[in-house]
């Protein structure tokens, strides 16, 4: 769905710059790190093993460079306060219109062999500031365990049936 003052073409153009720059940012310090890689090994990355060496390091090197970069470039933006990329920005109004009312969210909380007490306080100080807002009746909880300990399951049960009992009484 095209909007009349914010045209595709002028998106994809803006979003082609980012892609470029971000690919600058990436290639260019792994291009300096491995030439420095190469520098301190022995036979200057000349051998077959030294050459398997410069490839992995440099993939691994991008691919650090690929989770800096991001938050880097992501930092700036949500500095600077706006966004004229942003896919929001091609539906009017969706910041103002609330949620419908039947709209579910699921919180999974995986626990494995952990301390009963300390997840259940973890759950429980979820669930009062969900209950703060309002809307904690738009929101499911599951909890996924698989304790190796049959003790450790009964207390996990019996956490969750005190959590929801004094759930009960709010």
């Amino acid at each position: 769905m095209k909007s009349p003052d914010y045209p595709i073409e002028n998106w994809q153009q803006k979003t082609a710059a980012r892609r470029i720059v971000l690919l600058a940012l990436i290639l260019t310090p792994t291009y300096v790190a491995t030439g420095y890689m190469a520098y301190v090994l022995p036979h200057g990355g000349t051998t077959p093993l030294e050459i398997i060496v410069l490839v992995m390091f440099a993939i691994l090197y991008a691919w650090i460079s690929v989770g800096f970069w991001t938050a880097m470039v992501g930092w700036v933006i949500l500095m600077r306060g706006v966004d004229a990329s942003a896919i929001s920005k091609t539906i009017k109004g969706v910041e103002d219109q609330p949620l419908p009312h039947d709209a579910r969210t699921v919180i999974v909380m995986p626990i494995y062999n952990e301390d009963v007490n300390r997840v259940t306080a973890g759950i429980s100080a979820i669930l009062d500031s969900l209950i703060d807002t309002g809307h904690a009746d738009r929101f499911d909880f599951f909890i996924i365990s698989d304790p190796g300990d049959p003790d450790i399951w009964v207390r996990e049960e019996m956490g969750w049936a005190e959590l929801r009992l004094s759930l009960i009484h709010i």
